[in-house]
């Protein structure tokens, strides 16, 4: 049975790391796109208007600000899969670079801070 949780497993944890890399990826060229539009706006000799670029500028941050949020909801995703898999006794097996989010048992408040006259 626990094999089989594995196999069955292997593929969710794989596909999770996928998404978070391509969202991390697709905001990092959003952002390249971004300061292009900006780069060439300002190109010696182009005389393009100060308002070249500016709609397509403000979609792109609205888009921007809509993936950031969605790479935040897959990383809360993969906080509940790893969640999930401790449950049904699986361990934690590294398929990247990067950690898993830590469950919410593992997860301490931070003491708040205490003020003191001096």
């Amino acid at each position: 049975m626990l094999n089989e949780r594995k196999r069955a497993a292997a593929p969710v944890a794989k596909s999770i790391n996928e998404v978070e890399a391509s969202l991390n990826a697709t905001i990092k060229h959003m952002g390249e796109l971004m300061t292009n539009i900006a780069i060439a706006r300002m190109a010696p000799g182009t005389l393009m208007p100060l308002t070249a670029g500016m709609d397509a500028s403000e979609k792109l941050l609205d888009a921007a600000a809509t993936v950031t949020q969605s790479y935040r909801t897959v990383v809360e995703a993969h906080a509940d899969l790893a969640q999930d898999q401790a449950d049904i006794g699986l361990k934690t097996v590294g398929w990247g670079p990067h950690e898993c989010p830590p469950l919410q048992a593992e997860k301490e408040e931070e003491p708040a801070l205490q003020l003191r006259a001096v």
